[in-house]
């Protein structure tokens, strides 16, 4: 059996992908007073102690996380948790080692990794379309978001981190912030430099108070750059150029990224090998250090 944590926007699309594949789902939502008939209200105590529910979707604001998974962790359930894992490097190090402990899947929705349009991203670049990858820059902006508890960096930065090591195939050593905009403590808006081995690096330019929103992915290679434009209604765009020569290429887009993050979590629930587990774990918690580390920077900035 399976519950939803939170029944917000992305709550929503979540819930609504999982009863394809699956007749009724358990929702813990305070919030809600009535749900449709394939949805059943649960409170979150009757979710930790009924052993019949085995997976649990987190999708809750952030700063909650840790101590929502960690408690399920705790009650032996397997946990799904929206990007980012946690905000702190001895959190995800605590929730790893819990999970280890207990023999339960823990899984953070690396959506992208699953996109169709950042596979065939990678499949170019293993093919060599453009040459050896030189560097990369990324454009997040949102329009009057509203997160008063987390930067920016935890709420967009964190798919470039994931991105940038499918890419390169390198992990990310450091993080360097310019520009920012901080406001009531917060960063709002600034660029990141991520850097990788071999001298590679990834520019990240995030916002939440830009005028429009904006998607896109530019890649330079030493013979060519590839342009993801990622539309707000799923309408993406992909362009490959090679000297003179430029052409949108064509990306099969089914089943979604979501359907096929959900898929991969429940699989591993049955088999989940060691191996894959560890790296995953390593990535979690790399990515959680990296997060920490720019919010100390804002806080050594003031």
């Amino acid at each position: 059996m399976i519950a939803l944590v939170g029944y917000g926007n992305w709550g929503k699309k979540i819930a609504s992908t999982l009863l394809v594949d699956h007749g009724s789902v358990f929702i813990c939502e305070p919030k809600v007073v009535e749900l449709p008939d394939s949805l059943k209200k649960v409170s979150w105590e009757d979710l930790l102690k009924n052993q019949e529910i085995e997976h649990v979707f987190l999708a809750t604001p952030e700063e909650t996380h840790f101590q929502l998974a960690k408690e399920l962790l705790q009650h032996g359930k397997n946990v799904f948790v929206e990007k980012p894992l946690t905000l702190k490097k001895n959190e995800a190090q605590e929730l790893c080692e819990l999970a280890r402990k207990k023999y339960k899947v823990l899984y953070c929705d690396y959506i992208f990794l699953f996109d169709s349009f950042a596979q065939k991203i990678k499949a170019l670049l293993d093919l060599n379309a453009i040459g050896t990858l030189k560097e990369v820059h990324s454009y997040r902006y949102s329009v009057d978001c509203v997160k008063p508890l987390i930067h920016v960096s935890d709420d967009l930065l964190i798919h470039d981190l994931y991105l940038g090591e499918f890419f390169y195939g390198q992990k990310v050593s450091s993080a360097v912030i310019s520009n920012p905009v901080i406001k009531n403590f917060q960063i709002l808006s600034a660029r990141f430099d991520l850097h990788f081995s071999e001298h590679k690096k990834l520019l990240s330019f995030d916002s939440w108070i830009e005028s429009t929103v904006k998607r896109e992915l530019i890649i330079w290679g030493e013979g060519g750059i590839i342009t993801w434009k990622k539309g707000i209604s799923s309408n993406d765009e992909l362009y490959l150029e090679v000297g003179d020569f430029k052409e949108r290429v064509l990306v099969e887009g089914s089943p979604s990224s979501l359907e096929k993050s959900i898929h991969s979590f429940l699989m591993d629930c049955v088999q989940e090998g060691q191996d894959q587990k560890e790296i995953r774990f390593e990535s979690y918690i790399r990515h959680s250090e990296i997060l920490e580390k720019i919010a100390h920077m804002r806080e050594s900035s003031d």
